[in-house]
């Protein structure tokens, strides 16, 4: 709106999914013509979880040349951009550490090609190394991002007596499974097994208990892309690739700030108004009484 421009939001599923319905919802990047838009802002991370970078290099490459922003992953010669995962993800298992004497956390990765996995996965690696504590390869499962799949995969490892203290899951969806799964083996989070995740959705904030988990800068990254596409548009030179830091944000399921960060759903429950939520605007809708 501030510059002029219609956007029109485009889904599809990430390629090489492989379930019938991803390969469905992918039909809609078979028929897009280039020049019917002014540029592309490409989920590029999201698009890589089954594929890796070079098919989405491949899919984005025939969307010239209308002008271009990756977001997520840096794809070359088009402008993109990145969040610092290995120092996000390093400060979630640090954090359990030195904060909460974890020796053992259990990490759930992503799926394997997908370049978010494989650096987060590297920086859990590398905190082990730097702070000398032995690595154990049961300590790590792969559950592709997934809520189910990370729930098996904890199960999996109870059943077969993993010593663990801890779960670092990849993201917020699979820290929600594991919380699940280990609330089913009567563990409690945290008392037992403090649980992090990483992106901080909006799930994250609702879970029981609210996750600690590591924050995008989101609405900045979209500001930057919007403005990458005008600036294009306009004929200047725009940065090969923008690296933007992430946050560790510390709630209940690491045990940290228990009853600072009240749960969402306290405010509705004690009649106190809920800022600006759905209530608020349903309530804001409602037509006026005639005076």
């Amino acid at each position: 709106r501030r510059d002029g421009h219609t956007l029109i939001l485009l889904y599809g599923a990430a390629l090489d999914a492989p379930h019938p319905l991803g390969k469905a919802d992918n039909a809609i990047f078979r028929v897009l013509r280039p020049d019917s838009f002014d540029g592309f802002i490409v989920a590029s991370a999201a698009l890589s979880a089954y594929s890796g970078a070079e098919r989405v290099a491949e899919l984005v490459r025939g969307l010239q040349p209308a002008k271009l922003c990756s977001l997520g992953i840096a794809l070359e010669g088009i402008p993109s951009l990145v969040i610092d995962n290995r120092a996000g993800l390093a400060a979630a298992v640090e954090h359990l550490i030195q904060r909460h004497g974890c020796r053992r956390p259990f990490f759930l990765a992503g799926t394997p090609k997908n370049p978010d996995s494989e650096e987060r996965y590297e920086a859990y690696l590398e905190v082990f190394e730097r702070l000398h504590l032995p690595f154990d390869p049961n300590l790590v499962a792969c559950a592709d991002f997934r809520n189910d799949l990370a729930r098996d995969a904890v199960d999996d490892a109870l059943r077969r007596g993993v010593a663990f203290d801890s779960v670092v899951a990849s993201n917020d969806t699979m820290a929600i499974g594991a919380t699940e799964t280990l609330r089913k083996w009567g563990r409690r989070v945290p008392q037992d097994i403090p649980v992090t995740g990483f992106d901080d959705q909006m799930l994250a904030r609702v879970a029981v208990p609210p996750l600690t988990t590591v924050t995008q800068p989101f609405e900045q990254m979209a500001e930057l892309a919007v403005d990458s596409i005008v600036a294009q548009l306009a004929g200047r030179a725009v940065p090969d690739r923008v690296a933007l830091p992430t946050r560790l944000v510390c709630r209940e399921s690491c045990g940290c700030q228990a009853g600072e960060h009240p749960h969402p759903w306290d405010k509705l429950k004690s009649g106190k108004p809920a800022g600006s939520g759905l209530l608020d605007r349903v309530e804001a809708l409602r037509p006026k009484p005639e005076e």
